[in-house]
Parts: C-alpha cells; sequence; structure tokens
C-alpha cells in the first residue's frame, strides 16, 4: 500500500470514529491534499455509505470484508 494511501485511510478512520460526516470528510481530504472520496470506486462508497449512515468503524470493516475490499486501519 503506498503512503498517501494509508495516510488517506488513517484520515478516513479517525472521520468515521469521530462521526464526521460525508461533506466533513470530503473537506478534510481535500485539505490534506488527499484525493476526494469517489461514488465509483467500491471501497470509497461503502465509506461514503458509513459517513452519511454515522456507521462505527467496525462495521465498515466488515462491510469491506463482505465486498472484498481493503478494511480501514484501525484509527
Amino acid at each position: 500500500m503506498l503512503r498517501e494511501e494509508s495516510e488517506r485511510d488513517q484520515l478516513i478512520a479517525n472521520a468515521i470514529q469521530v462521526g464526521m460526516g460525508y461533506e466533513k470528510t470530503q473537506s478534510l481530504l481535500e485539505k490534506e491534499y488527499m484525493p476526494k472520496l469517489y461514488a465509483r470506486d467500491r471501497r470509497d462508497t461503502i465509506f461514503i455509505w458509513a459517513l452519511y449512515h454515522r456507521q462505527r468503524l467496525e462495521e465498515v470493516n466488515e462491510i469491506c470484508q463482505k465486498y472484498h475490499c481493503r478494511p480501514l486501519l484501525n484509527g
């Protein structure tokens, strides 16, 4: 995994853990010069859904596994 991907995953994991929501997470990614969440990417779609529905990180990782996507780091 590239360093940038790891840093982006950490930002997304932290956002999910604190209940940040989709718009604020997108702003955070932009501020940190990281790629925004992209709905056509299966893994990002899971994160978008999770942010809108205020899911816990554990639930997000379970969904990632179900859809054969790499889970997020444990914030």
